[in-house]
Formats: structure tokens, C-alpha cells, sequence
């Protein structure tokens, strides 16, 4: 079963998102800030997908992905601007998704990074 380490400080979304992964056949841990997504990561077997917000109260999205080192990485985002999506995806981000987004959307391209990833 395939780990996923969603960072999101909204919790009510991380819940939604964590649910619709666990029934998409994830396994799925979620964390508030870069301080609990360390936390978590040192504590937990190794992820094999980040889904992080870009903008978070300790952090931003790319360092947290930079610090947790996860193979594939995908970025949640308010903003819709084309230039922090060319900034994520040359940080090494798989793919940005625009919030709001649904489970399915975040499943199909979560299944589609993993694919590339092979």
C-alpha cells in the first residue's frame, strides 16, 4: 500500500482529502506545518507521496518538500498564477493542483505521478 503524507493547515480539508486517499486505497498520515510533517515523517515508515499546501504558518510547500525529501510531490494551491506553478513544478513537484480541489482530481493525480514515476 502506497504512503501519502498530506501537509495542509486546513484541517477540515486535510480530513476530507485523508478520507477520499484511505478510500482510494492509500495509506494516508496528515500533518499542519513543516514542525508536525517532521514530526510525523521521522515517526513514521517512509512516504512515498507528499500533498502539500504552498503556503503554510512555518513553511512553505517547496521547503517542505526539500527537508522531507519525498519522491513524488505534489503542491496544493489558492493560487491559479502560471509563474508559482513554473516555480513548483521546476522545484521537482509532479503537479499543482488549484484549490479547491476534489478527492477524485487529487487520486487521479496522485495515480498519474505514480505511473510517471515507475
Amino acid at each position: 500500500m502506497k504512503r501519502v503524507l498530506l501537509v495542509d493547515d486546513d484541517r477540515e480539508l486535510s480530513e476530507l482529502l485523508a478520507a477520499q486517499l484511505t478510500r482510494g486505497g492509500y495509506a494516508v498520515c496528515f500533518a499542519d506545518s513543516l514542525l508536525s510533517a517532521m514530526t510525523g515523517a521521522s515517526e513514521e515508515a517512509p512516504f512515498d507521496v507528499l500533498v502539500t499546501d504552498l503556503y503554510l504558518p512555518d513553511a512553505d510547500g517547496a521547503a517542505i518538500a526539500e527537508a522531507l525529501g519525498v519522491p513524488i510531490k505534489l503542491a496544493l494551491t489558492g493560487s491559479g498564477a502560471p509563474a508559482d506553478a513554473e516555480r513548483l513544478l521546476a522545484a521537482g513537484f509532479a503537479e499543482v493542483l488549484v484549490k479547491p480541489v476534489s478527492g477524485p482530481k487529487l487520486l487521479d493525480a496522485i495515480s498519474r505521478s505514480l505511473k510517471t514515476a515507475k
